[in-house]
């Protein structure tokens, strides 16, 4: 008896709730509802999952993503593809369709809470059902090195106050009104700066996936970021598997110690995690994951405030 069973059942009302503001009936978020056994559930999934060009295990797909300028396989569990990954691509699609714009998807969360990997993989599940996306980021509004300097707020660099939020929400405006081709920065760290035009929107880029963690705040030029996202998803992770992941990324990034990570999370990412989770509540959508970013559980909150 596989434990889906009992979270499909224990989690209908969440269900419900994600077809309500879809304008959608439950069965066309979940095409797989009529097969009543895992199996059948399984081999039904597989059949869309066979568009990835994925290695599909027993337990797992592996599917190569490019991030950063380089080739990464992610492993991503059945259970949280059925769970999360597949009915918000089935929304985003039902949501999507007929706009004479783009679809902007807001992803928020702390640092280091998978951000970036869940959209590149949600990203790959848009394509197997038919649409095409494209991600971005917003470490790529990072404000320069050399103005941070100027303004003594390079040690605080990923505060709140060292992102260009109006470029931001100025972009995803355009990006949502009009449909036609359009070039992004992105953000090199090798550089550790925004390189201006670097990321092509092709107007067959129906739908955007923004992610950071800033999306869902509500002062300033933040709140209208907040507003050009037309589905708010925020993921959570631990305080502590956030610290050690965020620390092991900036050693590697960045080539520092780990006191140095450490000590950049404890003076900057702290306050930004305390910060972050108290946008949950204005998120449609809330996929809570462990340390190893294994799902443990999906709400919608009832009403999201913006």
């Amino acid at each position: 008896d596989h434990p889906l069973r009992a979270w499909l059942s224990e989690n209908e009302a969440a269900h419900a709730a994600l077809a309500t503001w879809t304008g959608s009936h439950p069965a066309s978020l979940w095409p797989l509802a009529a097969a009543e056994d895992w199996p059948s559930r399984r081999a039904a999934m597989l059949a869309i999952l066979g568009q990835l060009g994925a290695a599909i295990g027993d337990t797992h797909v592996a599917v190569q993503v490019r991030s950063d300028r380089r080739d990464i396989e992610l492993r991503v569990a059945l259970e949280d593809i059925w769970l999360a990954y597949l009915p918000l691509g089935l929304a985003i699609r039902a949501r999507a369709s007929g706009r004479p714009g783009r679809f902007v998807v807001g992803l928020a969360g702390a640092a280091a809470a998978g951000k970036t990997t869940f959209s590149l993989f949600q990203q790959k599940i848009l394509a197997a059902l038919g649409v095409r996306s494209v991600c971005v980021g917003m470490d790529a509004y990072h404000r320069t090195n050399a103005d941070l300097d100027a303004a003594g707020l390079r040690p605080f660099k990923g505060r709140q106050d060292t992102f260009n939020a109006t470029a931001l929400a100025a972009d995803l405006a355009a990006l949502r009104a009009n449909p036609g081709a359009a070039s992004l920065p992105v953000y090199d760290r090798t550089l550790h700066n925004p390189v201006p035009d670097a990321l092509a929107v092709a107007p067959e880029d129906h739908v955007v996936l923004v992610e950071g963690l800033f999306l869902l705040l509500s002062e300033g030029a933040w709140a209208d970021v907040a507003s050009c996202c037309d589905l708010r998803i925020y993921l959570r992770v631990p305080l502590q598997a956030a610290r050690e992941h965020a620390s092991l990324r900036k050693m590697m990034t960045n080539n520092i110690t780990r006191e140095a990570a450490d000590a950049h999370f404890d003076r900057v990412d702290r306050a930004n995690f305390e910060l972050i989770e108290g946008t949950a509540p204005r998120a449609d959508v809330v996929i809570s994951r462990d340390g190893a970013y294994h799902l443990t559980s999906v709400s919608l909150p009832a009403a999201p405030q913006l």
